[in-house]
């Protein structure tokens, strides 16, 4: 290793170990997936995307040092790579069997009798020059990750399917004169979309305008309606009613992102 890379590395690195070697990456173990059972192998042809996020001083994470290392590692396994040093984090994309070699874990299909989802179980794994920077790898693993709160809903009437966004917001203690003009609302959507008329469907009932509801794709993924989980586009739907009904003068922003942990 020349002097003007070896300056840029912390002290650990500076024997160069064999990249074959491997550690267990710290806060990296997942449990199975609880209420899911395991109904077969991931593809190994899927293409798989991940990011790992780096940790370090700014002048570490964008060396040119940790750059070839992470090129090394990629071509090891023939991953695609892409450095994004501004948010001090490494794309990596390939096929499922490379990428779950190159992490040291194995991928599964489960199924909670709801949604199907690729998870995994146990700690990843991580080149040991790679350990000292490496903070977490994240997108194997796509179990659902929100939590819904506990709430005790009204028996339903016969001739009722659902409730109006009002009486969903009455649940979680917001009154009908509660307002926040200029305020926007941001909301998180794991996969799925929302059609225009489901806005409109939402409002009516409630003497409401539309909502201003502004889509902000995170990495690529955007307003997909079904997306084949169509639990999750009526979700979308829902929550952007639930935020025009509960605030007349706020707008909406939905960040759609993957499903993954």
């Amino acid at each position: 290793m020349t002097r003007s890379l070896r300056r840029y590395l912390p002290a650990a690195w500076a024997s160069r170990p064999d990249m074959n070697s491997a550690l267990e990456l710290p806060g990296s173990s997942r449990p199975e997936p609880e209420g899911a059972r395991a109904i077969r192998d991931a593809s190994r042809d899927a293409q798989v995307y991940v990011t790992v996020h780096l940790q370090g001083t700014q002048l570490e994470v964008a060396s040119p040092a940790t750059i070839e290392l992470f090129e090394r590692f990629a071509s090891t396994y023939r991953l695609s790579m892409q450095f994004d040093s501004k948010r001090r984090c490494v794309l990596m994309g390939g096929k499922l069997e490379r990428i779950s070699k190159a992490f040291g874990t194995s991928l599964r299909i489960y199924s909670n009798g709801v949604d199907s989802f690729r998870a995994r179980s146990g700690p990843l794994h991580i080149p040991e020059e790679l350990a000292p920077i490496t903070l977490a790898v994240l997108g194997l693993d796509e179990r659902p990750i929100v939590m819904r709160p506990s709430i005790s809903l009204p028996p339903a009437a016969p001739d009722r399917a659902g409730m109006w966004p009002r009486e969903v917001a009455a649940l979680y203690g917001v009154t009908a004169d509660l307002d926040a003009p200029g305020e926007c609302v941001g909301i998180v959507a794991s996969g799925g979309g929302y059609l225009p008329t489901d806005l409109t469907t939402t409002a009516n009932p409630t003497l409401r305008k539309v909502p201003l509801v502004v889509n902000c794709p995170v990495n690529g993924t955007n307003n997909q309606f079904g997306g084949g989980i169509v639990g999750r586009s009526r979700d979308s739907s829902r929550h952007a009613g639930c935020c025009r009904a509960c605030s007349l003068r706020s707008h909406c922003g939905l960040f759609f992102r993957q499903q993954y942990q």
